[in-house]
């Protein structure tokens, strides 16, 4: 093991940081400081730790600029998990002071146009090294290039990846765990995809990327869906794969996510909106938004009359909600209605009507939205 002592800035502090100190502290000569805004969640893990080898300073990256660039100059090497749109600023704070920097975001065009000052000052900026992406170039070069080794053609090229929970653990409606932001994950949801499939270029909007899912049972034990992950074609040039007639990068999940992703993007969850005041609740907040509009209640309607009746085992006991409910069951069946009623007709005839209902009815329960103290 190099036993050269190596000052490591992480910037951040999210999920993702404390496997990464895991990991760097089998090294005992790593010297981990950890800079964040969020100085809270770096004292509980140190408590954890309890390593003289791991400590943390409070830094706001932006409004703390001289702050930002001693710990920078004081260090090695940085890995920043900062929201994306921060990378640019620590990107030119390494630049100036002659460090290398590490991310696992997508390159934007910030850090991109920042390529030949990277170059001439020697340096190495490595970007898209996690899971995806980053594990997914890794096993995508290897292909290639075992595949150049024998003069091979490749024609067809697919990719498909995910941080997937373990299936004991999976106990929630939503199929998943976050393992990273949680904002960043959802934000990754409402992107449009853009495909090269048989020759052709194929666009999918965001509102039908979670709808047009496609099976990948990968094994028998497992049951997968999977939709496309934002843009493919660059990917054709950086991985010269000048006869592929076909590039996918795609995102599997346990098959029911994207269903139950959709409803609550068909229920307005996803939208960039700002919550009116005096909304102290997310019961409150459906109501006033949704659940109150004319327009939704005529959705709620028709497609409750349409599918449901007396007796039917889905729990509702007549079609005519406004009559036979109230309180809790009366929201929770209103806002799945709702959310189903987005779907078009053929969606909901292809889909089992009782199956569908009952999945978005039981992941709207587990997020309490009727509590009162679940607050917006």
């Amino acid at each position: 093991m190099d036993s050269t002592i190596k000052k490591i800035l992480i910037l951040g502090s999210g999920m993702m940081v404390e496997p990464l100190i895991d990991f760097l502290l089998k090294n005992p000569s790593n010297r981990i400081l950890v800079g964040t805004n969020m100085i809270k969640n770096m004292e509980a893990i140190m408590s954890k730790k309890k390593n003289p080898n791991l400590t943390a300073e409070e830094l706001d990256v932006i409004k703390d600029k001289e702050k930002l660039n001693l710990l920078v100059k004081n260090s090695d090497i940085v890995i920043s998990y900062l929201p994306p749109f921060l990378h640019e600023t620590i990107a030119k704070e390494c630049l100036k002071e002659k460090k290398n920097m590490m991310t696992t975001s997508y390159v934007n065009d910030a850090i991109y146009k920042l390529n030949d000052q990277v170059k001439k000052e020697g340096l190495i900026f490595m970007n898209e090294i996690g899971l995806d992406p980053g594990i997914d170039h890794l096993i995508t070069h290897k292909v290639i290039n075992e595949a150049n080794k024998r003069g091979d053609k490749i024609i067809h090229c697919e990719s498909w990846c995910g941080a997937l929970c373990s299936p004991e653990y999976l106990n929630n409606p939503l199929l998943y765990k976050f393992t990273w932001s949680p904002r960043g994950a959802l934000m990754a949801l409402r992107n449009m995809a853009k495909q090269y499939i048989n020759g052709n270029i194929v666009e999918i909007p965001s509102n039908e990327l979670l709808v047009k899912t496609t099976n990948k049972n990968f094994h028998n034990c497992f049951n997968f869906e999977g939709y496309y992950n934002r843009d493919s074609l660059s990917y054709k040039d950086l991985y010269e794969l000048e006869d592929a007639e076909t590039l996918i990068r795609g995102t599997i999940r346990f098959k029911g996510f994207g269903f139950v992703i959709q409803c609550l993007k068909n229920l307005g969850l996803f939208e960039d909106s700002k919550i009116p005041e005096g909304l102290i609740n997310w019961k409150n907040y459906f109501y006033s938004a949704l659940l109150t509009k004319e327009e939704n209640s005529k959705l709620i309607k028709n497609i409750s009359a349409k599918y449901i009746t007396v007796g039917d085992e889905l729990f509702i006991p007549e079609s005519n909600l406004e009559h036979t409910l109230d309180g809790e069951d009366k929201f929770y069946i209103e806002l799945s209605m709702l959310a189903l009623s987005k779907f078009t007709e053929e969606y909901i005839k292809e889909n089992d009507f009782k199956i569908s209902f009952n999945k978005i009815y039981s992941c709207l329960k587990y997020l309490d939205l009727y509590e009162d103290n679940n607050k917006v």
